[in-house]
Protein backbone atom coordinates (compact mmCIF):
# COMPACT_ATOMS: atom_id res chain seq x y z
CA UNK A 1 0.00 0.00 0.00
CA UNK A 2 1.67 3.46 -1.42
CA UNK A 3 1.70 6.16 0.71
CA UNK A 4 -0.76 4.64 3.27
CA UNK A 5 -3.16 7.45 5.68
CA UNK A 6 -5.97 7.71 7.33
CA UNK A 7 -9.11 9.66 5.77
CA UNK A 8 -8.89 12.48 7.46
CA UNK A 9 -5.23 13.40 6.22
CA UNK A 10 -7.23 13.56 2.64
CA UNK A 11 -6.99 16.98 0.78
CA UNK A 12 -7.98 18.12 -1.90
CA UNK A 13 -4.12 18.27 -3.01
CA UNK A 14 -3.53 14.63 -2.49
CA UNK A 15 -3.04 12.71 -5.62
CA UNK A 16 -2.12 8.64 -4.55
CA UNK A 17 -2.64 7.67 -1.85
CA UNK A 18 -3.67 4.43 0.16
CA UNK A 19 -6.08 4.15 2.57
CA UNK A 20 -7.74 1.06 5.52
CA UNK A 21 -11.27 0.96 5.60
CA UNK A 22 -14.64 -0.47 6.30
CA UNK A 23 -17.43 -0.02 3.59
CA UNK A 24 -20.30 1.55 4.79
CA UNK A 25 -21.88 2.16 1.19
CA UNK A 26 -21.57 0.32 -2.12
CA UNK A 27 -23.45 2.39 -5.12
CA UNK A 28 -23.65 -0.17 -8.39
CA UNK A 29 -25.41 2.57 -10.10
CA UNK A 30 -22.77 5.54 -9.69
CA UNK A 31 -19.84 2.57 -9.10
CA UNK A 32 -19.10 4.26 -6.08
CA UNK A 33 -17.53 3.28 -2.48
CA UNK A 34 -18.21 4.62 0.69
CA UNK A 35 -15.47 4.09 3.37
CA UNK A 36 -14.77 4.93 6.21
CA UNK A 37 -12.29 4.59 9.78
CA UNK A 38 -12.04 5.93 12.71
CA UNK A 39 -10.93 9.76 11.56
CA UNK A 40 -13.89 9.98 8.34
CA UNK A 41 -15.19 8.84 5.52
CA UNK A 42 -14.61 9.12 1.67
CA UNK A 43 -16.73 8.07 -1.66
CA UNK A 44 -14.33 6.85 -3.69
CA UNK A 45 -15.07 5.63 -7.62
CA UNK A 46 -14.43 2.25 -9.08
CA UNK A 47 -14.84 1.38 -12.61
CA UNK A 48 -13.75 -2.34 -12.22
CA UNK A 49 -18.02 -3.64 -12.18
CA UNK A 50 -16.73 -7.39 -11.83
CA UNK A 51 -14.39 -6.08 -8.72
CA UNK A 52 -17.26 -4.00 -7.15
CA UNK A 53 -20.02 -7.01 -7.72
CA UNK A 54 -17.35 -8.78 -4.94
CA UNK A 55 -17.21 -6.35 -2.48
CA UNK A 56 -19.54 -6.35 0.14
CA UNK A 57 -20.91 -3.61 2.50
CA UNK A 58 -19.08 -3.81 6.05
CA UNK A 59 -15.93 -5.68 5.13
CA UNK A 60 -12.76 -4.48 5.69
CA UNK A 61 -10.98 -3.40 2.28
CA UNK A 62 -7.21 -1.83 1.09
CA UNK A 63 -7.77 1.08 -1.88
CA UNK A 64 -4.96 2.14 -4.16
CA UNK A 65 -6.20 5.43 -4.88
CA UNK A 66 -5.91 8.21 -7.24
CA UNK A 67 -7.28 11.94 -8.22
CA UNK A 68 -8.44 12.68 -11.26
CA UNK A 69 -10.35 16.20 -11.17
CA UNK A 70 -12.39 16.74 -8.48
CA UNK A 71 -12.81 12.76 -7.34
CA UNK A 72 -10.97 9.93 -6.21
CA UNK A 73 -10.97 6.43 -8.05
CA UNK A 74 -9.37 3.06 -6.87
CA UNK A 75 -6.89 1.57 -9.04
CA UNK A 76 -6.48 -1.46 -6.77
CA UNK A 77 -8.55 -2.99 -3.88
CA UNK A 78 -6.84 -5.52 -1.50
CA UNK A 79 -8.73 -8.20 0.46
CA UNK A 80 -7.08 -9.20 3.91
CA UNK A 81 -6.80 -12.35 2.07
CA UNK A 82 -4.28 -15.69 3.39
CA UNK A 83 -0.92 -16.11 3.09
CA UNK A 84 0.74 -18.16 0.27
CA UNK A 85 1.54 -21.02 2.44
CA UNK A 86 5.49 -22.69 1.80
CA UNK A 87 4.34 -25.58 3.47
CA UNK A 88 1.07 -27.79 2.68
CA UNK A 89 0.03 -28.70 5.97
CA UNK A 90 -0.11 -32.79 6.40
CA UNK A 91 -0.61 -35.24 8.84
CA UNK A 92 2.79 -37.76 9.29
CA UNK A 93 0.51 -40.73 8.73
CA UNK A 94 -2.15 -41.96 6.49
CA UNK A 95 -5.22 -40.86 7.27
CA UNK A 96 -8.43 -40.47 4.91
CA UNK A 97 -11.23 -38.33 5.63
CA UNK A 98 -15.02 -38.57 4.52
CA UNK A 99 -16.92 -35.55 3.80
CA UNK A 100 -20.52 -35.99 3.22
CA UNK A 101 -24.19 -34.41 3.66
CA UNK A 102 -27.28 -34.27 2.61
CA UNK A 103 -28.91 -37.57 2.77
CA UNK A 104 -32.15 -35.90 3.56
CA UNK A 105 -33.52 -39.32 4.98
CA UNK A 106 -36.87 -37.84 5.01
CA UNK A 107 -38.00 -37.19 1.23
CA UNK A 108 -37.60 -39.38 -1.65
CA UNK A 109 -34.64 -40.54 -2.87
CA UNK A 110 -32.64 -43.48 -4.79
CA UNK A 111 -32.44 -46.11 -1.83
CA UNK A 112 -29.12 -47.34 -3.83
CA UNK A 113 -27.19 -44.35 -3.30
CA UNK A 114 -27.42 -45.07 1.02
CA UNK A 115 -26.88 -48.83 -0.18
CA UNK A 116 -23.59 -48.30 -1.82
CA UNK A 117 -22.73 -45.72 0.97
CA UNK A 118 -22.58 -48.64 3.43
CA UNK A 119 -21.20 -51.06 0.54
CA UNK A 120 -18.26 -48.62 0.43
CA UNK A 121 -17.76 -47.97 4.06
CA UNK A 122 -17.52 -51.63 4.98
CA UNK A 123 -14.83 -52.28 1.81
CA UNK A 124 -12.74 -49.41 2.95
CA UNK A 125 -10.95 -47.99 5.68
CA UNK A 126 -11.29 -44.45 6.88
CA UNK A 127 -10.21 -42.78 9.72
CA UNK A 128 -12.67 -39.51 10.43
CA UNK A 129 -15.79 -39.16 8.82
CA UNK A 130 -17.36 -35.08 8.70
CA UNK A 131 -20.61 -35.07 8.62
CA UNK A 132 -21.89 -31.79 7.44
CA UNK A 133 -25.76 -31.68 8.12
CA UNK A 134 -29.00 -31.93 6.04
CA UNK A 135 -29.40 -35.55 7.79
CA UNK A 136 -32.64 -35.58 8.51
CA UNK A 137 -35.26 -33.71 10.72
CA UNK A 138 -36.58 -37.35 12.59
CA UNK A 139 -34.74 -38.54 15.16
CA UNK A 140 -34.87 -42.35 13.93
CA UNK A 141 -33.35 -41.42 10.68
CA UNK A 142 -30.21 -39.96 12.63
CA UNK A 143 -29.62 -42.34 15.08
CA UNK A 144 -30.04 -45.27 12.12
CA UNK A 145 -27.85 -43.33 9.88
CA UNK A 146 -24.68 -43.34 12.86
CA UNK A 147 -25.25 -46.54 14.15
CA UNK A 148 -24.73 -47.97 10.41
CA UNK A 149 -21.54 -45.78 9.74
CA UNK A 150 -18.01 -47.76 10.89
CA UNK A 151 -16.85 -47.32 14.81
CA UNK A 152 -14.31 -44.47 13.73
CA UNK A 153 -14.44 -40.64 14.83
CA UNK A 154 -17.30 -39.47 13.35
CA UNK A 155 -18.09 -35.47 13.67
CA UNK A 156 -21.56 -33.89 12.91
CA UNK A 157 -22.12 -30.52 11.66
CA UNK A 158 -25.81 -30.32 12.50
CA UNK A 159 -27.68 -28.52 9.80
CA UNK A 160 -30.56 -26.18 11.12
CA UNK A 161 -33.56 -29.05 10.39
CA UNK A 162 -31.67 -32.26 11.92
CA UNK A 163 -33.13 -33.94 14.51
CA UNK A 164 -30.82 -33.69 17.86
CA UNK A 165 -30.61 -37.33 19.34
CA UNK A 166 -28.68 -38.44 22.39
CA UNK A 167 -26.26 -40.45 19.91
CA UNK A 168 -22.17 -40.94 20.89
CA UNK A 169 -21.03 -38.33 17.92
CA UNK A 170 -19.21 -35.17 18.42
CA UNK A 171 -22.08 -32.41 17.51
CA UNK A 172 -21.59 -28.96 17.07
CA UNK A 173 -23.95 -26.28 15.03
CA UNK A 174 -23.34 -24.82 11.79
CA UNK A 175 -19.75 -24.39 11.89
CA UNK A 176 -16.72 -25.38 13.52
CA UNK A 177 -12.75 -24.93 13.49
CA UNK A 178 -10.88 -28.30 14.45
CA UNK A 179 -7.77 -29.68 14.13
CA UNK A 180 -6.61 -32.92 13.87
CA UNK A 181 -3.72 -34.65 12.80
CA UNK A 182 -2.09 -31.19 12.24
CA UNK A 183 -4.50 -29.83 10.02
CA UNK A 184 -6.76 -27.38 10.60
CA UNK A 185 -10.48 -27.91 9.40
CA UNK A 186 -13.26 -24.91 8.85
CA UNK A 187 -16.25 -27.34 8.37
CA UNK A 188 -20.19 -25.52 7.61
CA UNK A 189 -23.19 -27.19 6.98
CA UNK A 190 -23.47 -24.18 4.74
CA UNK A 191 -26.98 -22.06 5.92
CA UNK A 192 -24.30 -19.27 7.87
CA UNK A 193 -23.32 -18.38 4.14
CA UNK A 194 -26.33 -18.39 1.91
CA UNK A 195 -26.85 -15.11 1.06
CA UNK A 196 -23.46 -14.71 -0.82
CA UNK A 197 -24.26 -17.17 -3.16
CA UNK A 198 -26.30 -14.89 -4.57
CA UNK A 199 -23.34 -12.65 -5.11
CA UNK A 200 -20.30 -15.65 -5.93
CA UNK A 201 -22.41 -18.05 -8.27
CA UNK A 202 -21.10 -21.14 -6.48
CA UNK A 203 -20.54 -22.69 -3.42
CA UNK A 204 -16.86 -23.07 -3.48
CA UNK A 205 -16.84 -19.93 -5.37
CA UNK A 206 -18.49 -18.11 -2.28
CA UNK A 207 -15.99 -19.87 0.26
CA UNK A 208 -13.16 -19.04 -1.77
CA UNK A 209 -14.24 -15.16 -1.41
CA UNK A 210 -15.17 -15.17 1.73
CA UNK A 211 -11.90 -16.40 2.86
CA UNK A 212 -10.40 -13.71 0.60
CA UNK A 213 -12.05 -11.54 2.98
CA UNK A 214 -11.12 -13.56 6.21
CA UNK A 215 -14.88 -13.74 7.59
CA UNK A 216 -17.60 -15.98 7.59
CA UNK A 217 -20.43 -13.41 7.38
CA UNK A 218 -18.65 -9.69 6.69
CA UNK A 219 -21.93 -7.73 6.40
CA UNK A 220 -23.18 -6.71 9.45
CA UNK A 221 -26.18 -9.16 10.59
CA UNK A 222 -27.43 -8.10 14.16
CA UNK A 223 -28.43 -11.21 14.86
CA UNK A 224 -24.99 -12.63 14.95
CA UNK A 225 -23.22 -9.49 16.25
CA UNK A 226 -22.80 -11.24 20.09
CA UNK A 227 -20.82 -13.78 18.10
CA UNK A 228 -19.61 -11.69 15.33
CA UNK A 229 -15.61 -12.60 16.40
CA UNK A 230 -15.82 -16.19 16.39
CA UNK A 231 -17.01 -15.75 12.45
CA UNK A 232 -13.58 -14.41 12.06
CA UNK A 233 -11.29 -17.19 9.81
CA UNK A 234 -8.60 -17.31 12.09
CA UNK A 235 -6.61 -19.23 11.96
CA UNK A 236 -6.36 -20.07 8.24
CA UNK A 237 -7.93 -23.18 7.59
CA UNK A 238 -6.10 -26.13 5.67
CA UNK A 239 -9.24 -27.67 4.61
CA UNK A 240 -12.61 -25.65 4.20
CA UNK A 241 -15.48 -28.19 3.71
CA UNK A 242 -19.26 -27.26 3.53
CA UNK A 243 -22.58 -28.80 2.61
CA UNK A 244 -26.31 -27.18 2.28
CA UNK A 245 -25.80 -26.65 -1.40
CA UNK A 246 -26.23 -29.68 -2.76
CA UNK A 247 -23.31 -28.74 -5.98
CA UNK A 248 -20.30 -30.59 -5.57
CA UNK A 249 -17.00 -29.00 -6.42
CA UNK A 250 -13.29 -28.51 -5.16
CA UNK A 251 -10.73 -26.04 -5.86
CA UNK A 252 -6.96 -25.51 -4.14
CA UNK A 253 -6.34 -21.80 -2.99
CA UNK A 254 -2.69 -20.89 -2.13
CA UNK A 255 -2.65 -24.27 0.11
CA UNK A 256 -6.02 -24.18 1.69
CA UNK A 257 -8.76 -26.48 -0.08
CA UNK A 258 -12.21 -25.77 -0.52
CA UNK A 259 -14.49 -28.41 -1.13
CA UNK A 260 -18.33 -28.84 -1.51
CA UNK A 261 -20.15 -31.56 -1.06
CA UNK A 262 -23.30 -32.91 -3.21
CA UNK A 263 -26.82 -34.59 -2.04
CA UNK A 264 -28.87 -37.30 -2.16
CA UNK A 265 -31.53 -35.16 -4.02
CA UNK A 266 -29.59 -33.92 -6.67
CA UNK A 267 -25.94 -35.38 -7.56
CA UNK A 268 -24.53 -37.73 -4.49
CA UNK A 269 -21.03 -36.90 -5.06
CA UNK A 270 -18.79 -36.52 -1.86
CA UNK A 271 -14.78 -36.46 -1.60
CA UNK A 272 -12.36 -38.17 0.12
CA UNK A 273 -9.00 -36.79 1.29
CA UNK A 274 -5.73 -38.79 2.52
CA UNK A 275 -4.17 -36.22 5.02
CA UNK A 276 -0.86 -37.63 4.17
CA UNK A 277 -0.65 -36.50 0.84
CA UNK A 278 -3.59 -34.09 0.76
CA UNK A 279 -5.30 -36.36 -2.33
CA UNK A 280 -8.34 -35.45 -3.51
CA UNK A 281 -10.86 -38.80 -4.26
CA UNK A 282 -14.33 -38.52 -5.54
CA UNK A 283 -17.13 -40.94 -4.15
CA UNK A 284 -19.80 -40.60 -6.46
CA UNK A 285 -22.86 -42.77 -4.83
CA UNK A 286 -24.44 -43.37 -8.38
CA UNK A 287 -21.74 -46.05 -8.99
CA UNK A 288 -21.82 -49.53 -7.24
CA UNK A 289 -18.97 -49.73 -4.93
Amino acid sequence: LVNLISINKITQRTRKFSIIGMVREKDEYEKSLTLEDKTGEIKVFLEDELLLSKIVEDEIVGAICSKKEDSFFVEKIIFPDIPLKKEIAKSKEEVKCLFISDLHLEKEFKREYLENLYNFLERNRLDLIFVLGGISPRTKDVKDFFSSLPKTQKIFIKGKNDANPDIDVLKLEEFAFLEAKNVNFLLLHGKLVEKYLKIFDNPVNTLLELLRKRHLNPTFDVRLCSSDETLLIDPVPDIIACGHFHTPGYTNYKGTTILSTGSFLTQPIYWIINLKNREILKLDLREKL
